[in-house]
């Protein structure tokens, strides 16, 4: 059986970051990395998008069940209801997380499957030659500028550090990606 190509859920922070920034990266890697999945509580908290934005741009609503909502509505000490919703549903569907929030980004490492903070989902697709190392970074500055809070200097000096990485020819850190 073919490898299927990976699949992610996002959440409301980078999908914020995204949309204040450049979201047409999100659409570039939704064609050619993987497919991004919003959860309807998550989009509720990003006034910049709507469900047909969001399919404009090429990323998929993906609808909780009713035993994920229950499940969701249960406590985890530091995380909101849509950050549980993201958590279930990357556990349920293997779905990479790609989130900035410390607390949901401990809660996933517990759990044990794939993370990417918000600035890496941009490494394959310069990896790979679809965007501009420089054009990454120039994005990645204005996500941090605008949201210091999850994205401070110290993870922007990283994030240009792995960009020169993959332009001297390193592969990415991204595995199966």
């Amino acid at each position: 059986m073919p490898d299927q190509p990976p699949a992610f859920v996002i959440d409301a922070n980078v999908l914020i970051d995204y949309a204040d920034s450049d979201p047409s990266i999100l659409t570039l890697f939704s064609k050619s990395i993987g497919t991004i999945h919003v959860i309807p509580d998550v989009l509720e908290k990003v006034e910049q998008l709507n469900v047909k934005e969001c399919c404009r741009l090429g990323l998929v609503i993906a609808e909780p069940t009713l035993d994920q909502y229950l499940e969701a509505g249960q406590k985890i000490s530091g995380l909101a209801f849509d950050d549980k919703l993201c958590l279930i549903l990357a556990r349920d569907h293997h779905w990479t997380l790609i989130s900035t929030d410390k607390a949901l980004r401990s809660a996933c490492k517990n759990t044990n499957f794939p993370l990417l903070w918000g600035l890496e989902l941009m490494l394959p697709l310069v990896e790979k030659n679809f965007l501009p190392g420089s054009h990454a970074l120039h994005t990645a500055t204005i996500i941090q500028s605008s949201n210091p809070q999850f994205v401070h200097q110290q993870i922007l000096e990283s994030f240009s550090n792995k960009i020169d990485k993959i332009k001297m020819g390193k592969k990415s850190i991204l595995k199966g990606v």
